[in-house]
C-alpha cells in the first residue's frame, strides 16, 4: 500500500535545484533585480524558498513601508496587474506577504482585482466547498490529521483552472503548511528514475475513477454528491457525463461510480517548454482501492487511478509512484503560513499538496482562467 506517513511535521525545506553556493545566490539576485515593481514593493527573502534555475521559488512580494495594509495590497495589485500575472507565469509562483491580517471580502477583492474573471465551476473538483466570499472558497476541507499528496488542481476535470490562489486568513497551530513544487523537477525524475513507468505514462494516460454519494458527506475530503458535479436527477447526471466522455455504474445505496475519459499524464506547457506531471492527487500517491461495480461493494467516497487501456498499475508501477512521492517531499517547499499572506499558482507548471496540522486552520481557495489542454497544453494524443 503506497500512502504518506500521518505523523504531524514541520514545514520541510526545499531542496536547492543547482550548485549551492555565493555565485547562484548572486545570480538568483540578479533575476529579482529588474521585475518592474513601485517604489515601495520589494522581493522579500523567505528562508524555506528554492533556487530554481536561478530564480526564487516562490518570488515573495512584501511592502517596505511600515504599517502597510490590505488597502495598500489592494491599490498595488490593481495598479500592476499585469506585471503579476507575468510574474506568476515566469516564477511559478508568486507570495504577497507583509500587508497584515484580513478577511474573505480582503481576499475576494484582491482575486478580482488579480483576474479578469472569477468565476469558476467548481462541480468537478473532488471535494466539497463553500462560498465565502463572491470568488472566495474554502479550501479542501480534509481532515486534519491527513494530508494531500502533490496534485494540479482538478487535472481530472476536462478544463482545469490557469491559476489557483491561497489565502491565509488563520494558520495552524502547527503544521498546515502547503507545499508547492515545480512539476518538470518531478517529471525529470520519473524519467531519469523509472523510465518504464514514465514510458507507461505518456504512452497510455490515465483514467481515473471515483465514487461518489448521493447526498454530500461533509466529514470526507472526497464527499462531493453526484448531484453537484453532473445534476440534481439521474437522467440530468447521465446526459453530462456522456458529455463528458464518462463511462458509469449506478450503485445499489444510491451512490455512483464513475470512469474518467483518458487523460495526458505527462504534458508540455507550451509557453515555458517543460514537461509536467500534470495528475490529480491520487496518482502522487494516496492509494486507495479501486471502487469496484460487485454488489456490496463499499459505497463510501473514494478515487482511484488506472491506466488509459483501463489497466492497473503493477508493482513496479507504485514503487515508481513511492519513490516520486519520497522525492516530491525531498524538493518540496513549505513554509509556516501568516494571517494575510496570499499565494499564487500558476496551476500549469506547479503542484501543490497539504500538511497535517493541529486546528484551528482557515485556508481559503480560489480558481481563476481555464486551461483547455488542446490549446493551452500541447497534449499527447492518446
Amino acid at each position: 500500500q503506497v500512502s504518506f506517513s500521518s505523523g504531524l511535521r514541520p514545514p520541510v525545506a526545499a531542496r536547492v535545484v543547482g550548485p549551492a553556493g555565493p555565485a547562484l545566490r548572486a545570480r538568483t539576485m540578479a533575476n529579482v533585480r529588474d521585475l518592474g515593481l513601485p517604489e515601495g514593493i520589494v522581493a522579500a527573502t523567505l528562508p524555506e524558498a528554492a533556487d530554481v534555475e536561478g530564480r526564487p521559488f516562490p518570488l515573495t512580494l512584501s511592502p517596505t513601508a511600515p504599517g502597510a495594509g490590505v488597502e495598500h495590497r489592494l491599490e498595488f495589485v490593481r495598479a500592476w496587474r499585469a506585471t503579476l500575472v507575468q510574474h506568476v507565469a515566469d516564477f511559478g509562483a508568486v507570495l504577497l506577504r507583509g500587508w497584515g491580517p484580513c478577511g474573505p471580502k480582503d481576499f475576494s477583492d484582491l482575486n478580482a482585482a488579480l483576474h479578469e474573471d472569477t468565476s469558476f465551476d467548481m462541480s468537478c473538483s473532488a471535494g466539497p466547498r463553500n462560498e465565502v466570499a463572491p470568488g472566495i472558497f474554502t479550501a479542501n476541507e480534509a481532515p486534519p490529521e491527513d494530508t494531500i499528496p502533490f496534485h494540479h488542481e482538478m487535472a481530472q476535470c476536462a478544463a482545469p483552472p490557469s491559476h489557483i490562489s491561497f489565502f491565509c486568513e488563520k494558520p495552524a497551530a502547527e503544521g498546515g503548511a502547503t507545499p508547492i513544487i515545480m512539476s518538470h523537477l518531478v517529471t525529470a525524475h520519473l524519467r531519469s528514475s523509472h523510465p518504464r513507468t514514465a514510458e507507461k505514462l505518456q504512452e497510455l494516460g490515465v483514467r481515473y475513477l471515483r465514487v461518489q454519494p448521493e447526498a454530500t458527506d461533509s466529514t470526507s475530503a472526497l464527499g462531493k454528491s453526484w448531484k453537484v458535479t453532473f445534476g440534481e436527477t439521474r437522467e440530468e447526471a447521465e446526459a453530462q457525463m456522456a458529455r463528458e466522455g464518462y463511462t458509469w455504474t449506478w450503485l445499489p445505496g444510491g451512490g455512483l461510480r464513475t470512469v474518467s475519459r483518458v487523460m495526458n499524464a505527462l504534458v508540455i506547457d507550451e509557453r515555458s517548454g517543460r514537461e509536467s506531471f500534470f495528475t490529480a492527487a491520487e496518482t502522487t500517491l494516496k492509494e486507495m482501492p479501486i471502487p469496484t461495480e460487485a454488489a456490496g461493494a463499499d459505497e463510501r467516497p473514494c478515487k482511484a487511478v488506472i491506466f488509459g487501456d483501463g489497466s492497473e498499475l503493477d508493482e513496479d508501477d507504485k514503487a515508481a509512484l513511492r519513490d516520486l512521492g519520497k522525492f516530491m517531499e525531498r524538493a518540496q517547499v513549505a513554509f509556516a503560513w501568516e494571517a494575510g499572506d496570499a499565494l499564487i499558482l500558476n496551476n500549469s507548471t506547479v503542484m501543490h499538496a497539504r500538511q497535517n496540522f493541529c486546528p484551528p486552520r482557515r485556508i481559503l481557495a480560489a480558481l481563476s482562467g481555464r486551461l483547455e489542454r488542446e490549446h493551452m497544453l500541447r497534449a499527447l494524443k492518446v
